[in-house]
């Protein structure tokens, strides 16, 4: 489904069909906002990125082509970096810069550029392994992961919409049993294990499920 058809469905499902109640600009956000915390609840193996780009000999700055949500490892011409903060960049010693005999610690400046000290002195490989960022959907854009799960976001989005409405009749029990069901689902094909975390319908974010990416940068 792409996001205008989730959120016809998410409409549909909230009962609010109406623009002039509520616009469609804004149910997309809540679908949004549901893709991003459906993404955040684990290290989905969909998500999972190897970027090798040329770092230019002399720079130190280098760009990737994606942006980063965690990062587990930097390697540049195959040799793993270890990771320090940008701020901690300038008190590095010049002197020992030719010593270093190429990169030996990164810093990331922002989900797309990190910065390698010391700067190579030619061109070479630089490989960063971890998990893309949750891009903004829009218009005819499908989320990432398999078609018979994007309902899921239907039903978190209608969810939101109705806890926007202060709606108490009960339905959003039921798109929480639907949520949860598909996360289920989800969960055992990519992950294989029932471990799910909870659906906070209406909420503006999943619990987390437990995860080894408490040890890497996140960029959430």
């Amino acid at each position: 489904m792409d996001v205008d058809a989730l959120v016809a469905s998410a409409r549909q499902k909230a009962a609010v069909r109406s623009d002039a109640v509520v616009s469609d600009a804004r149910v997309a956000e809540l679908v949004n906002e549901a893709y991003a915390e459906v993404l955040g609840e684990a290290d989905w193996p969909f998500q999972y990125v190897d970027e090798t780009v040329t770092a230019t000999g002399g720079e130190s700055t280098v760009t990737l082509p994606v942006a980063f949500r965690s990062a587990s490892s930097v390697l540049a011409a195959r040799v793993r970096l270890d990771e320090t903060r940008i701020e901690d960049l300038d008190e590095m010693d010049v002197e020992d810069r030719e010593e270093q005999g190429g990169p030996v610690v990164y810093a990331w400046r922002d989900d797309r550029t990190i910065e390698l000290w010391p700067a190579p002195a030619s061109d070479m490989d630089v490989t960063v392994i971890g998990y893309r960022a949750t891009s903004t959907l829009s218009g005819l854009d499908v989320p990432t992961f398999a078609a018979e799960f994007h309902p899921l976001l239907a039903y978190v989005a209608a969810g939101k919409l109705l806890a926007e409405f202060g709606d108490d009749s009960g339905r959003m029990d039921g798109f929480r049993a639907e949520a949860s069901s598909i996360l289920y689902r989800m969960t055992r094909r990519y992950l294989r294990t029932s471990d799910t975390g909870r659906i906070q319908i209406g909420g503006r974010a999943l619990q987390r499920g437990r995860s080894a990416r408490r040890h890497q940068r996140q960029w959430r």
